[in-house]
């Protein structure tokens, strides 16, 4: 399933046999009605047998029906269940990474963890984050043609919300990374200019984008 903004990829998920059962499990007892008529799971094979090319793709399509089955519900979507099966372990170990300066091993973990946040249609104000959390990780290892596509498309979203505390510094950093590349500026200038003029904030009286990585789910366990 694709989506826009920079949702190209595949994104993957590893979890035990055990770890969907239990996910399964906990949403049917938390969506008792909307799992009363949910595809049944599939079941555990003890043995050799459980490696066999046709129990593997018995189970494939059974988890398939499951997955677009609760998929096609808001309320399941967007509960933190969910969300804390998918990829918000993911997010809290790329920002703690992040805070250790270990900036590759963050965005391996933050690039799979947005293009799972898009196609489960998370928050726009999550998502962007987590763009915000990329910029500034490819930043600190200057890979400056990445960081400004993942500022623009963090901007994008955006849109207008001025509220947003991501607006500034993504956009001044994205002045930024352009200037370094070469690119025309002046439309983010402008953008910038007006957005002071509503807010009154300056830039010395933001975060910048490693800033708020960094304090991302600082308060989690």
């Amino acid at each position: 399933m694709k989506t826009p903004c920079v949702d190209t990829d595949k994104a993957v998920i590893r979890k035990r046999f055990s770890e969907f059962h239990k996910l399964y499990k906990d949403l049917k007892n938390e969506f008792s009605n909307i799992f009363a008529t949910a595809p049944p799971f599939p079941k555990k094979v003890i043995g050799s047998k459980n490696f066999d090319e046709e129990v593997l793709q018995t189970r494939s399509r059974a988890f398939e029906k499951i997955l677009q089955y609760i998929y096609s519900f808001d309320e399941i979507c967007e509960h933190e269940m969910f969300k804390e099966f998918f990829y918000l372990p993911d997010l809290r170990e790329a920002c703690m990474d992040i805070r250790g300066g270990k900036f590759r091993d963050a965005l391996n973990l933050l690039k799979n963890a947005v293009h799972l946040q898009q196609k489960l249609s998370d928050d726009t104000h999550e998502i962007v984050a987590t763009l915000g959390s990329i910029v500034a990780a490819d930043i600190a290892i200057d890979n400056t043609q990445e960081a400004e596509k993942y500022a623009t498309a963090a901007i994008d979203l955006i849109n207008h919300e001025v509220g947003s505390v991501y607006l500034i510094p993504l956009i001044n950093t994205a002045i930024e990374l352009r200037w370094r590349l070469g690119m025309d500026k002046r439309v983010l200038e402008e953008k910038l200019k007006e957005i002071k003029a509503k807010t009154m904030l300056e830039t010395e009286d933001t975060r910048t984008l490693r800033q708020l990585a960094c304090s991302r789910y600082s308060y989690t366990r």
